[in-house]
This record gives structure tokens, C-alpha cells and sequence, in this order.
């Protein structure tokens, strides 16, 4: 399965938060333009402050959605 650059977001955030964490910063929230709310963000970084200014609640484009 090929994942696409929105599908690895959650995990490339939570990563950068625990390198951040390991070199003993701290992580004050998490800001991204957009939330794909069918996928598991709010899952993977769980117990952070997270703000997202537009959310998209499915993959598709059309407006019927």
C-alpha cells in the first residue's frame, strides 16, 4: 500500500514532536492548515494542543459530498 503525503501527516507530526521531546524541548501545540478528519490525527497525537484552521471530512473533492 502506497500511502500519500496527507496519510503519513499524523505520523510525521508525532514524530517530530517526540524528537523535539527527546532533545528536551517542549511542544506547545501543534497548528496545520488543514484536519482530514478520516484519518486517525487526533488518534496519533493524542494529549496535544491541536489546532487546525479548515477540516475536510472525506477524500473526496466533489461538492455532493
Amino acid at each position: 500500500m502506497v500511502q500519500t503525503t496527507q496519510q503519513k501527516a499524523p505520523e510525521t507530526a508525532a514524530a517530530a514532536c517526540n524528537l523535539i521531546e527527546k532533545l528536551g524541548g517542549e511542544v506547545a501545540g501543534i497548528s496545520m492548515l488543514v484536519e482530514l478528519t478520516f484519518l486517525p490525527s487526533r488518534q496519533k497525537l493524542a494529549g496535544r494542543n491541536l489546532n487546525f484552521l479548515f477540516e475536510f471530512a472525506s477524500e473526496s473533492m466533489d461538492s455532493d459530498d
